[in-house]
């Protein structure tokens, strides 16, 4: 049965992608990019569909769920239009390459049957996740919620998950999962995508596949923590920082819009993808100002109208707060301890293999040549590193536990995007290597 989320999922991915295309959301991208994108941006647009019906009183059901998806790719086929493809730029494969690519290959394949493989086990999935996507379906609504769970914790994964529900017309925890493995496989693609204009093919493959290949990544992407919503912030988070990235460096404005749209997609996601999409708004703030981009202040309306929205829908619904907030205050005692723990866990090699100690060097190599554009998506990593440090600072419940249990889905949050800036920085200083080296092995045949 997994083929029908699989299948429905990705036909809807590409209605997205040929949207965004049409009306040129991404100048200057390439299709593989936009289509990464994509996923993300389908994640959003199916939360806010079911938001949106529960708002208006407009029930949930298989038809009315998709009927609008429908429409809207037989208009986008409408014969005389402007015929949209999906480009993918033809490479030349070395032996390496396409050693790397069966490599790739080998991890889609694995963690993409592991996925289906099992029911839900992790804790926190079956616990939250899909709990609440299952009380959606039985429901059809979603104020009922907050009496079952007593939490205003954002919802998106939940309505995610009920939306295919009702596609296949019953509750079904296996098939869904293959939701999750597509969080892993478009995190590759955006990353593949975004690399490739920067890198060789041969290196661009090879950070791919040193993502891919993480072992926290094909635990969530496939393995026993599938099913929570930490790779799919991942996910989110990569996305924010390529198009941020992007603005900064091109400031075109025709991105900024686009880069709201995701922002806003995150801080439903997780609590800490609002926190993310709160730091991307105070640095978005700073650059127009600093750059005197006074016009283009007006798309923070984008971000504002769904946040309150959202807060206003839980006043109504009687929800109560966080219990972060319910603390007593400041623990200043905790933060040795959270410094040490967190410092360690850049050193943990099980889960993340030498992606944090490559990341810091990559840094440290780059000094002070950083561009602008890279030091504005360090800034925004690090400011995120900070808030996780200060909830266990203010957290009310056991601190040490919490920081155990919690630390390795916190940085899972920033893996891709760390993937990604190592790349940045690294990847000249090894074209550079490999390229004498190769001269000098030719050298010797001649």
């Amino acid at each position: 049965m997994f083929m029908i989320p699989l299948s429905v999922s990705l036909c809807l991915t590409f209605i997205i992608f040929v949207f965004i295309k049409r009306i040129s959301a991404l100048p200057g991208q390439t299709d593989l990019f936009r289509f990464g994108i994509s996923y993300l941006l389908l994640f959003g647009v199916i939360s806010f569909q079911l938001f949106l019906y529960a708002v208006i009183g407009l029930s949930w059901s298989a038809f009315s769920l998709l009927a609008p998806w429908v429409v809207s790719g037989l208009w986008l086929s409408i014969p005389g239009r402007k015929h949209v493809t999906l480009l993918v730029s033809k490479e030349t494969v070395s032996k390496v390459s396409f050693l790397l690519l069966a490599c790739i290959l080998l991890c889609i394949l694995f963690v993409g049957f592991e996925s289906v493989l099992r029911p839900v086990s992790s804790w926190d999935s079956w616990s939250n996740w899909m709990l609440k996507a299952k009380m959606f379906f039985i429901d059809g609504a979603i104020l009922p919620m907050f009496s079952y769970t007593r939490s205003d914790y954002p919802i998106g994964i939940s309505l995610f998950v009920a939306f295919f529900y009702f596609v296949l017309g019953r509750v079904d925890d296996t098939s869904v999962l293959i939701l999750f493995f597509l969080f892993y496989l478009f995190s590759g693609l955006v990353i593949y995508s975004f690399l490739r204009r920067v890198l060789s093919f041969e290196l661009t493959l090879c950070f791919t596949f040193l993502f891919l290949s993480l072992q926290n990544v094909i635990r969530h992407g496939g393995r026993y923590e599938t099913g929570m919503a930490d790779l799919a912030l991942g996910y989110g988070i990569l996305c924010v920082v390529s198009l941020f990235y992007y603005y900064i460096k091109s400031n075109d404005r025709a991105l900024l819009l686009t880069l709201e749209i995701v922002s806003v997609i995150c801080g439903f996601i997780k609590y800490e993808g609002f926190v993310f999409s709160l730091i991307v708004q105070f640095l978005l703030f700073y650059f127009l100002l600093r750059e005197k981009r006074l016009r283009e202040l007006f798309v923070f309306i984008v971000w504002v109208i769904p946040t309150v929205g959202w807060y206003l829908y839980k006043l109504y619904g009687g929800v109560q707060q966080h219990y972060i907030f319910s603390g007593t205050g400041i623990q200043f005692s905790r933060i040795p301890v959270i410094i040490s723990s967190m410092s360690k866990e850049f050193l943990n090699v099980k889960n993340w293999n030498l992606l944090w100690p490559s990341f810091f060097f990559a840094v440290f190599l780059a000094g002070t040549k950083i561009p602008r554009e890279v030091r504005y998506v360090l800034l925004l990593l690090l400011l995120q590193i900070l808030s996780y440090g200060i909830v266990f600072v203010v957290t009310p419940v056991d601190f040490e536990a919490q920081l155990f249990a919690t630390i390795d889905r916190l940085y899972l949050h920033l893996a891709p995007s760390a993937v990604l800036i190592t790349a940045i920085l690294a990847g000249p200083f090894l074209s550079e290597r490999f390229s004498r080296s190769a001269s000098r092995e030719i050298s010797k045949y001649h």
